[in-house]
């Protein structure tokens, strides 16, 4: 693409001196970049500097990472387009260094590693989730004063420790790490402010029941 042609083959007539000073004329210019065309309408006088920083939420490439080719020969920033000869129409190759190709290599990377981590996480949040409906079933049955196995109360707590665990092995970053803190909270205040307290609420009924027990028998 280095050949490609930056004069319009029918350039649009040049303004006036009058309408250019009272309004610029606006350009149509056509920049490729990799496998992608880009169609931008600017001024006359837009420099080559300022093209690339309108082309840069356009490609994810900062404008000191980009080289923009005419007729294969690299402008320099401070160019005028229409002083390089570009028209409505013309075509111009932008080019990204090594260095912005390893920095968008590592986002992608980087974007990758978080959407698994938030995988990760939403899979724990399932599993913290049957829990949760565990512990509010075993806190209305403790409520109404209905026995409950010994062996609940441990097994609800190291389930609770099983999803801890996972989620202490999950390297998150971004919206991942912030996404795991919320869980990990979640599911200490279920194991602290729920199945603990439960177990010594059920603990203190038992007693009661002990102490109702022996005082008719007595």
């Amino acid at each position: 693409m280095e050949g490609e042609v930056c004069n319009d083959p029918s350039p649009s007539p040049s303004p006036s001196p009058s309408s250019s000073s009272s309004s610029p004329q606006l350009l149509t210019v056509k920049i490729g970049h990799g496998l992608r065309l880009h169609e931008m309408t600017v001024p006359a006088d837009t420099t080559f500097g300022d093209l690339k920083t309108r082309l840069a939420p356009l490609t994810g490439v900062y404008p000191h990472e980009q080289r923009i080719l005419c007729k294969g020969k690299e402008k320099e920033d401070s160019e005028l387009l229409h002083a390089a000869g570009i028209h409505n129409n013309s075509k111009l190759l932008l080019i990204e260094n090594a260095q912005s190709r390893e920095r968008r290599l590592q986002e992608t990377r980087e974007k990758e590693r978080i959407t698994k981590a938030c995988q990760a996480v939403a899979h724990v949040r399932e599993e913290v989730d049957k829990l949760s409906a565990q512990v509010s079933s075993l806190e209305a049955r403790v409520e109404n004063g209905n026995m409950v196995a010994e062996n609940t109360f441990a097994m609800l707590s190291e389930m609770l420790m099983q999803q801890l665990l996972k989620l202490d092995g999950i390297e998150a970053e971004g919206e991942a790490k912030l996404q795991r803190k919320t869980e990990v909270q979640f599911v200490h205040f279920l194991f602290q402010f729920y199945v603990y307290q439960l177990a010594i609420r059920l603990i203190k009924w038992l007693e009661d029941i002990d102490i109702i027990v022996e005082s008719k028998c007595i």
